[in-house]
């Protein structure tokens, strides 16, 4: 099977509505009956449609220098937002993207929304971040808002996936894409020591930052830029929650980066 002019490495398990799935959706977000009828009730459209990203100075930076540098981009953990992918169709929807995922379901549903509006052609492929089915160093492009800050099993299931996006990164590659960092760590432990909840510290006894991530799996940063930064809410999650209860002020600092495999040898 090909994409753009690559090839999967690997033949899918099963199709799901003309998806190729690779595995199973045990590694990636659960996604209901209730998350589907709020996509379909108006949630696909106000992802596709909106404005946060082209609104963004460094976003927009991330998006021109994949539309003029690439001739495609495979976004990762695409997720019921989409990644990088309606901002960049928007500006060229001849530009060739795959939405990938490791829940198949998001997937579907955003296939069977694009056809129904006709909107444009997307390739989708749903596949976990621990286990990419692209050879080594094959993938010109990759992007991702949020997919590897989601990412599950902590620090190790970061290394994993960084791992995996290195193996298949191109050595001309670039990987796009914006993450999340904890702007005060120490109000972070607080509120986990607090709730009785694991410190997510590393063996160092900290915890990382996303640049010392890349530069551990290998990664070279080639454009770094501030997104946005805010406080955790209510709205947002759990932690948010308990934050506001205990008056603790929990901020988030996204960054966009551009990557590219680093001259140095890793130590694997």
């Amino acid at each position: 099977m090909f994409f753009g002019t690559i090839q999967f490495s690997n033949d899918p398990w099963r199709q799901v509505n003309g998806i190729p799935c690779f595995g199973n959706d045990d590694d990636g977000d659960r996604f209901d009956d209730l998350d589907a009828e709020r996509w379909r009730g108006g949630g696909f459209d106000r992802n596709w449609n909106s404005g946060v990203l082209p609104e963004n100075e460094a976003a927009r930076y991330l998006a021109e220098k994949i539309l003029n540098g690439q001739e495609y981009v495979i976004d990762l953990a695409s997720g019921p937002g989409l990644g990088f992918i309606p901002y960049v169709k928007q500006q060229d929807p001849s530009f060739l993207c795959m939405a990938s995922d490791a829940n198949c379901r998001v997937l579907a549903e955003w296939k069977r929304y694009l056809e129904e509006k006709r909107i444009c052609d997307i390739c989708f492929a749903q596949f976990s971040l621990f286990d990419i089915p692209f050879a080594d160093g094959s993938v010109e492009a990759y992007s991702s808002f949020l997919g590897l800050s989601s990412t599950r099993n902590g620090e190790e299931g970061y290394r994993k996936a960084l791992s995996e996006i290195y193996r298949t990164l191109a050595e001309n590659g670039r990987f796009y894409t914006v993450e999340s960092d904890w702007k005060e760590p120490e109000s972070l432990e607080r509120l986990l020591r607090e709730t009785g909840r694991e410190t997510g510290k590393n063996v160092s006894g900290r915890m990382l930052t996303w640049s010392e991530r890349f530069e551990a799996a290998g990664f070279e940063t080639v454009y770094e830029a501030t997104y946005k930064e805010r406080n955790l809410t209510h709205d947002d999650n759990d932690l948010g929650t308990d934050a506001e209860k205990l008056g603790i002020m929990l901020g988030v600092r996204y960054t966009a980066f551009i990557l590219k495999k680093s001259e140095r040898v890793v130590k694997k």
